[in-house]
């Protein structure tokens, strides 16, 4: 018997009105496979595609069976959806890496979406979400998953109004793709560009969050060895120190394996930090073997849309002089 899964899935809200999540892989048809092991070693292995540290996420999505619950995450929000099970594949989608599709049933009240706000979440659970793997187990929150599932079925969940919140992610949605696009293109916007502006809008977000983020001299390594940004901080409580080392790249279109390769060798020194990890920014996107180069070398990527996240997870905290810079005005809007 099929053990229930609750899973997060990072899958574009544009999939809703399909009535599927989407979850990457090009190159690699998971419907043609029975088993996760036949998938793990005929898509993959024997392919030579290097999947890092996603084979948890790799099974777990393609074991998702009819009634798993699934989490699909908004900015403020949570939507719900039972899987069907059925899965499929587009070789060209519209969306970026979701070309291994599932149908599911999006939970509905009166045929619109039902948005569950955080707020209404344990914090153990809001916690959870913001994890940016692209699929995180939640077996450990089931009872209060079903309990909202139950909720919505008597009509008895108190939510937000579930046209306001479609409105609100759509706007939000909005305000993100423009803002990613700005960057790319350098326009309507006052970070200087080259990537010296970004990596210091970086830095800021960085200094803000803890960390002590310097941008060092250029050059400064024989052959392409190099960092952006440097960030560390101090962890109170055990006294460790931690680290950041950071390539940028202010891209429009695909970024190139250059600023991997720039980070592979970068010195780390252990004597120092307790931790250390090596991260690729870009504004562009990677592609498969971009991001399996890095997963081969233990370094971690936020592409264009990650970047974008982070960012506005993090506008709020930046004062009036950057936001301006960015084009940016936080004020009262109607939606």
């Amino acid at each position: 018997m099929h053990d229930k899964q609750y899973l997060l899935i990072r899958s574009p809200k544009a999939l809703i009105k399909e009535s599927t999540v989407g979850y990457g892989w090009s190159k690699v048809n998971f419907s043609e496979y029975t088993t996760a092991s036949a998938l793990l070693k005929h898509g993959f292995s024997e392919k030579n595609i290097n999947i890092g540290k996603k084979r948890k996420q790799i099974t777990r999505y393609f074991n998702i069976k009819q009634d798993d619950l699934l989490v699909i995450p908004t900015t403020k929000a949570i939507i719900l959806a039972i899987a069907s099970g059925n899965k499929s594949f587009l070789a060209t989608p519209l969306q970026p890496n979701t070309h291994n599709r599932i149908h599911v049933d999006y939970i509905t009240t009166d045929g619109e979406i039902v948005y569950i706000p955080r707020s209404n979440l344990s914090n153990a659970l809001q916690k959870r979400l913001r994890v940016r793997t692209a699929i995180v187990d939640l077996s450990d929150f089931a009872d209060e998953l079903n309990e909202h599932c139950q909720a919505l079925s008597n009509g008895t969940l108190l939510t937000w109004n579930d046209k306001v919140i479609s409105l609100q992610t759509d706007a939000e949605n909005h305000f993100k793709k423009t803002l990613l696009n700005r960057l790319q293109k350098g326009t309507d916007t006052a970070i200087i560009s080259g990537g010296e502006g970004l990596e210091k809008l970086i830095a800021k977000i960085l200094n803000i969050n803890g960390y002590e983020a310097v941008i060092p001299a250029k050059n400064q390594f024989q052959g392409i060895t190099d960092a952006d940004i440097l960030a560390e901080r101090h962890n109170e409580l055990t006294g460790d120190r931690e680290q950041l080392i950071i390539q940028v790249k202010h891209h429009k279109g695909q970024t190139s394996d250059k600023g991997v390769r720039q980070l592979i060798d970068y010195p780390t020194n252990n004597d120092d930090y307790r931790f250390h990890r090596k991260l690729l920014i870009t504004t562009g996107s990677l592609s498969e073997e971009v991001q399996s180069l890095a997963e081969q070398h233990d370094i971690a990527t936020l592409d264009g849309e990650e970047f974008i996240e982070w960012l506005y997870d993090n506008i709020s905290l930046l004062d009036k002089s950057t936001l301006s810079m960015l084009g940016v005005f936080i004020g009262p809007s109607l939606i």
